[in-house]
């Protein structure tokens, strides 16, 4: 009986999401981030707290591209993988959707970051503070 549930606990903490966070707007550690309507790419900034990214992706509201991993690539580089969420069918609307993620272990705000967020989009986090 205790193996069935933890069985079950396992399989239910897999079901999670990789952000803490998802806001369908843009918090106000965001107001520098620029938007070009016919080519809106995802930007990365530090949340308030020090400790958070928030990851800021633009499209459909109802399948917004959300992070799923974030990776070290090098020393101060890092990648984030963006999929879809949602299911085969989107609203045709064009707005930001924003997920907080942990930031990397040892990585402050003081610290200057390259982000690769997707093709064509390398962001560099300037150090803040």
């Amino acid at each position: 009986m205790a193996a069935g549930l933890l069985a079950g606990a396992v399989l239910l903490t897999g079901c999670g999401t990789f952000y803490s966070e998802k806001l369908r707007d843009l918090p106000p550690e965001a107001s520098s981030v620029e938007f070009d309507g016919l080519d809106p790419k995802p930007a990365v900034v530090w949340a308030d707290n020090g400790e958070d990214w928030f990851v800021i992706t633009w499209g459909s509201s109802s399948c917004p591209n959300a992070p799923v991993s974030l990776d070290m690539t090098a020393p101060g580089q890092f990648s984030i993988e963006l999929r879809s969420e949602g299911g085969p069918v989107c609203t045709a609307d064009l707005g930001p959707t924003t997920f907080r993620i942990a930031a990397p272990d040892g990585v402050t705000p003081a610290d200057s970051v390259v982000v690769d967020i997707g093709p064509g989009t390398l962001l560099e986090l300037e150090p803040v503070g």
